[in-house]
């Protein structure tokens, strides 16, 4: 399997040292992110799907798809999830803990995810994101360009209601294929597990 660009976007959670000492992080839902922001519209779960789990954050597996765990060197968990036989996987997650993830540090692993994403995507946006059950989030979208052919890409860096995991999730598609594909439901079936 080949790890693509949207492993660099995976590796949001690789800021360990995105903690503050500034008040509790705001409940889950408060957010000023406004009117432009994307809303990640969950999904409870996807039919014929096993649910796995990564440090307290869940994700639907669908059947068909394979989960190779790595462990990243900041300290963060990443599953990559793929189906046999494809050279990309079509999504990442990444859990990082930490002590007080505050909005703040989400905004500054997403800038790092731009800045890596920014020299290969195309007709790449940042915009605020609102997602139940999480924090305020950031949206990455773009589209990588391959000889093989385009793959839309978006990325998704957001926090825990409490503020103790960094979340960052990934999901690509074949260009123009992205909000409809199992990969972009998986992205959606992401959630505080418990």
């Amino acid at each position: 399997m080949t790890v693509g660009v949207v492993a660099m976007v995976a590796l949001t959670g690789m800021l360990t040292g995105c903690t503050s000492d500034s008040p509790e992080p705001a409940p889950s839902g408060e957010t000023t992110a406004g009117a432009d922001a994307e809303v990640i519209e969950p999904v409870d779960s996807i039919d014929g799907a096993t649910t796995t789990e990564v440090l307290g954050i869940s994700i639907d597996v669908p059947d068909g798809f394979e989960v190779e765990e790595q462990e990243i060197e900041s300290g963060g968990t990443q599953l990559v999830l793929s189906r046999p036989g494809e050279d990309r996987a079509e999504v990442y997650l990444t859990v990082t803990e930490q002590d007080n993830v505050t909005d703040d540090a989400v905004e500054a692993a997403s800038a790092v995810s731009a800045a890596s994403l920014g020299t290969s995507l195309e007709d790449m946006t940042t915009t605020p994101g609102t997602w139940e059950g999480f924090g305020p989030a950031v949206v990455i979208r773009g589209t990588l360009p391959l000889d093989t052919g385009n793959r839309d890409i978006i990325s998704v860096t957001t926090r825990d209601p409490d503020g103790t995991r960094l979340v960052a999730v990934a999901a690509e598609a074949p260009e123009g294929e992205l909000d409809g594909s199992v990969g972009y439901e998986i992205l959606r079936s992401v959630k505080v597990a418990g």
